[in-house]
């Protein structure tokens, strides 16, 4: 295994980890919540003030859905193309 799907490998566990401890405490509440950890909740608002100057409309709607998904899907996600780009463009041994 290459060093790309090593890496790629720890981005998907660290989501489903991410995803079994948000369900994990949601099932431990006498109500169960369900709190969604995003990058904009991670981040200072003036560290994201600056999405909002972007000129394309494209990339701003593209940044803003990125800030606004849960880490979660986004860690699963890039996991899953990285290990596609691995499988693609590894060297075979």
């Amino acid at each position: 295994m290459s060093r790309f799907t090593i890496f790629s490998l720890i981005v998907i566990i660290a989501g489903l980890l991410l995803l079994g401890f948000q369900s994990l405490q949601a099932l431990m509440q006498v109500e169960i919540t369900w709190t969604e950890i995003t990058l904009e909740g991670l981040m200072k608002p003036e560290q994201v003030q600056w999405f909002e100057s972007l000129s394309w409309a494209v990339l701003r709607k593209a940044a803003t859905y990125i800030l606004a998904a849960p880490l979660y899907a986004l860690l699963l996600v890039s996991g899953g193309v990285l290990l596609i780009a691995s499988g693609i463009f590894g060297k075979a041994r």
